[in-house]
């Protein structure tokens, strides 16, 4: 993996969250238009309007993570190319697997960082493959970087930063 594969899995993220905002908002929107004009209960109408401002609140951030890839304003990239070798104070992936009845149904993993200044990062990967390759890469460009999820070094994230990291 290198740089443009792992700017890639950003991009592919960001354009799961726009794809996954639009698909709530046509989802709930007739709805909640219908539910408005025929005057239902408003219980109905404030659910659905707080739906729609969640799709739209999913739609604004991809928008904005995919223009931040686009114009070089990533903190990650940016690490990565000037290049900041601690940057990045943990790396970590974590998969669940879904399943639908007895046969395994999709895998879904998330990359999760933390910076130098106790801000977590998170992106979705396709399999634990990915997920894996992204892990080990971000380890070679951020050497310092406490690598994996366990006990020892959430402990040692929360001491340093002197609050917790979910």
């Amino acid at each position: 993996m290198n740089k443009r594969d792992f700017k890639k899995i950003l991009y592919k993220d960001k354009r799961d969250s726009f794809i996954a905002g639009i698909i709530i908002a046509v989802i709930i929107g007739p709805g909640g238009y219908y539910l408005f004009i025929s005057g239902e209960s408003v219980p109905y109408i404030i659910l659905s309007a707080l739906f729609l401002i969640l799709s739209a609140a999913a739609i604004i951030r991809a928008i904005i993570g995919y223009l931040k890839i686009k114009l070089n304003k990533n903190q990650i990239l940016n690490a990565i190319s000037i290049p900041d070798r601690s940057f990045l104070v943990w790396i970590y992936f974590s998969c669940k697997s879904e399943y639908r009845g007895k046969t395994k149904g999709i895998d879904i993993c998330s990359v999760e960082l933390v910076d130098k200044n106790g801000k977590k990062h998170m992106f979705n990967t396709n399999s634990s493959e990915e997920a894996l390759a992204v892990t080990e890469y971000l380890a070679q460009e951020f050497p310092n970087a406490l690598i994996g999820e366990n006990i020892e070094n959430r402990n040692t994230i929360e001491t340093r930063f002197k609050k917790r990291i979910y």
